[in-house]
């Protein structure tokens, strides 16, 4: 059948649509589309899931090679026709007739078989379901021209596949090869996909003679150069042995070295040898060469037939693979029938299981009930505990209270009757010079025998008690001016103290600042750290000693009420005697809580001993060389980090923690080098400025700029002093065997353990702030 000409201009229009793709490059002539790769890529927009994977010759390297582009296209006709016949069911009798030659387009890029094939891909994409409106507009923005060459292609392919239908119906079978099929041998698709094809392996052979015949002719281009070079060489040893059999003959001089004319002789016949053994290797490699292009020539005959051969057979593959998914069709319904079946039993089983259940929960139904009661009585017994535990610690909350208020009553009763005492003593001294002054009345009136002798008695008493009163007025005076020096002079001295203070307190404020002014770059140092925390613990410090003098000026007015109610409270005696009994009692708890108070302070001395021990040992430990310090912090480290391995998931975070361990505490140490280098250095310009002080101070400088300089320079001394003692301390901190590695507990769900955990925390936070108040004043920090 006379196949109709294709509408005008249909190569350009089809151009068109392929470059409206989503394309790395523009396709700009018909070669571009010879690998088939971009033909590959607009299969996959249509349908990206029935166009899947690969192309067998994915590599872009053999671009001269045609024979993996064939097999790309091959590849790409096969799977556009399987997707015509089993997705789209549409124009099935024209693609069995648009056959292009793959070879052909491989080859030389022909434009008329690439437009049958491109017809074909615009085939697949006008009639799939999945692109087939996206298609429509994509052809509709290509113009009007473009669009009505396409739209005449498609309906021409409609026309013809419609007589062909026509035809196969009055003839009653297609013009096509028909395949047997044979029922009960019928292959599976495995079995179908596992067949070699006999002329792929002949191709495949065909490219391994190509690959063998390029790899002969480097070998023999590369002997080529390797005889001119050996030719070359044997050039240039022949006009040495020329020169030499030339002085030979002219110089009649009989020192000639024979034994190196005899190597360069021996040396020349080996080049002979190996130029005579690489022309026989070139010989044979041309005779090979000859071979695989005589069987490359007797090949080539076959490739017409074989491919008209292939065509056929890619034929009849598409209409055996239609029967069997046609077959394939037919068992998946019979297995769901099966399965339809199998579903009605499992049903039926079901409704028998769900009668049973019901009747079984019928039977259930009072346990229910009962669980449901029991589980309200659970809910009320936890509610019970939460509320007893809720008491519990109410109760032992209000009992520290009441401890505490007994603790300040007994203070204030204390504070009374030591008031009370100084007040009975002071009353039984008054009425004893009460007694001796009426027992000298007495004494004077029975002396005087007359008025008289009385008035003149008086008068000498008066004289005599004016006289007395002088003198102890003189005395008292004297008495006053001379606790007034020494309050003077004790004022004096703490304004110098003061002073000291104040001044070395603004060295170490500089000192900081330079410190984190430097340090601030690089991040937060550790020193400033404690810093920090210094200056927190100073700021509750202060409130707590806000505090207490809150409680000292309550405790002052209670004392006044005491006195106050101690004239009106004679007759509670009694009660203050039960009292007393009371507080002997209390006594004696407070000397057990004594005891527990002073065995404290004997471990915080031991501490702070061992401490001073350290800090007064400070530069052993920087004496000693870096190699053996870091070995020996690194398996200090791994011995802490090993007593926990068992809680640690992860093996290799013991390692790896305690290297970084170890490189803390190494980077920590240059920072102390660092900080010493420049303290020496200080003290250097302290010397030097201390020797050109001695030197001004000789000629004229007075003993108040002197001792201003000292102290400066003392001031300095200290501080550097204190910044090495600081740094040494953490440092030993962290190399102590007290320092350990553990996990995080876990925070208790009863509100009694969480209780517990807030107070004891509290306590290590109170224990940590004395430790750290009792270090600073250890190392001579002002803590107030």
């Amino acid at each position: 059948m006379e196949v109709e000409a294709d509408p005008p201009r249909l190569d350009e229009a089809l151009l068109g649509w392929v470059n409206s793709f989503d394309l790395a490059a523009p396709v700009q002539s018909w070669n571009d589309l010879g690998d088939g790769r971009i033909l590959w890529k607009i299969l996959r927009d249509i349908d990206p899931e029935y166009f899947t994977g690969s192309l067998p010759e994915p590599d872009e390297g053999a671009k001269e090679n045609w024979i993996p582009k064939w097999q790309n296209l091959k590849h790409i006709n096969r799977m556009v026709t399987t997707y015509l016949h089993d997705e789209c069911g549409s124009l099935l009798e024209v693609t069995k007739h648009m056959s292009p030659d793959l070879k052909a387009i491989a080859i030389n890029g022909s434009a008329e078989q690439s437009v049958k094939l491109l017809k074909t891909v615009l085939l697949a994409a006008m009639t799939s379901s999945k692109s087939n409106e996206r298609m429509t507009r994509m052809v509709i923005q290509l113009g009007p021209t473009c669009s009505k060459s396409i739209a005449a292609a498609i309906a021409q392919m409609q026309e013809l596949d419609g007589r062909l239908a026509a035809i196969k119906a009055r003839h009653g079978s297609s013009s096509e090869i028909d395949v047997p099929v044979e029922p009960d041998h019928q292959p599976t698709p495995q079995a179908v996909s596992s067949e070699r094809d006999p002329e792929l392996e002949r191709e495949e052979k065909l490219i391994q003679a190509y690959t063998l015949i390029n790899q002969l002719e480097r070998e023999q281009a590369e002997a080529f150069v390797e005889i001119e070079e050996i030719r070359k060489e044997n050039a240039a040893l022949q006009d040495e042995l020329t020169g030499s059999k030339y002085e030979l003959e002219h110089s009649g001089r009989k020192s000639v070295d024979n034994q190196a004319l005899e190597q360069l002789k021996i040396q020349s016949d080996k080049d002979r040898d190996y130029i005579s053994e690489l022309e026989s290797d070139l010989a044979n490699s041309k005779a090979v060469i000859e071979n695989q292009e005589r069987q490359l020539e007797r090949h080539k005959p076959d490739y017409e037939t074989k491919q008209k051969l292939l065509d056929d057979l890619q034929l009849l593959k598409a209409e055996r693979d239609e029967l069997l998914k046609k077959s394939k069709v037919n068992e998946n319904l019979r297995k769901k029938l099966q399965a339809l079946q199998d579903q009605e039993k499992a049903n039926q089983e079901l409704r028998q299981d769900l009668q049973a259940a019901r009747e079984q929960i019928q039977v259930l139904e009072p346990f229910r009930e009962r669980c449901a009661s029991l589980q309200k009585a659970n809910a009320e017994s936890v509610e019970t505990i939460t509320n007893g535990e809720q008491e519990i610690f109410d109760q032992k909350t209000a009992r520290r209270r009441v401890e505490h208020d007994l603790k300040i009553t007994i203070q204030k009763w204390e504070a009374a009757k030591d008031m009370q005492l100084r007040d009975r003593e002071t009353i039984n001294e008054l009425e004893e010079k009460i007694r001796e002054i009426e027992s000298g009345r007495r004494a004077s009136v029975e002396a005087l025998g007359n008025l008289g002798d009385e008035l003149d008695s008086e008068d000498e008493a008066d004289e005599i008690s004016k006289a007395n009163g002088a003198n102890v007025d003189d005395g008292d005076l004297t008495l006053l001016k001379q606790k007034l020096d020494a309050f003077q002079l004790r004022n004096a001295k703490l304004e110098e103290q003061y002073l000291d203070m104040f001044q070395d307190k603004l060295g170490l404020e500089t000192a900081m600042n330079d410190l984190e002014n430097t340090e601030g770059a690089r991040g937060s140092h550790p020193f400033l750290e404690q810093r920090k925390k210094l200056h927190t613990t100073q700021h509750a410090l202060d409130e707590l000693k806000s505090v207490y003098f809150r409680t000292d000026r309550d405790l002052a007015e209670m004392k006044q009420r005491l006195l106050a109610l101690e004239s009106q409270s004679s007759e509670r005696k009694a009660q203050y005697l039960d009292e007393a009994n009371e507080f002997e009692a209390l006594t004696a708890s407070y000397a057990t809580l004594q005891q527990h108070a002073e065995s404290l302070k004997a471990d915080l001395e031991e501490k702070t001993s061992l401490l001073r021990h350290a800090l007064l040992n400070c530069k052993a430990l920087q004496m000693e060389a870096d190699d053996v310090r870091r070995s020996n912090e690194y398996k200090i480290i791994l011995a802490q980090l090993e007593a926990i391995k068992a809680d640690v998931v992860d093996q290799e975070i013991i390692p790896k923690t305690a290297a970084a361990l170890t490189e803390k505490v190494e980077e920590g140490r240059r920072m102390i080098k660092t900080a010493t280098k420049r303290a020496e250095d200080q003290t250097a310009l302290i010397s030097e400025l201390q020797q050109k002080f001695d030197q001004a101070a000789k000629h004229s400088a007075p003993a108040n700029e002197n001792t201003s300089h000292q102290r400066a320079l003392q001031n300095l001394r200290k501080e550097n002093d204190l910044m090495t003692t600081a740094w040494y301390t953490l440092t030993t901190r962290l190399q102590s065997n007290s320092i350990s590695l553990q996990r995080r507990p876990e925070t208790p769900r009863t509100l009694i353990g969480r209780q517990r955990m807030a107070v004891g925390a509290a306590a290590v936070v109170s224990l940590l702030l004395a430790l750290l108040w009792h270090l600073l004043f250890h190392l001579g920090w002002d803590v107030h």
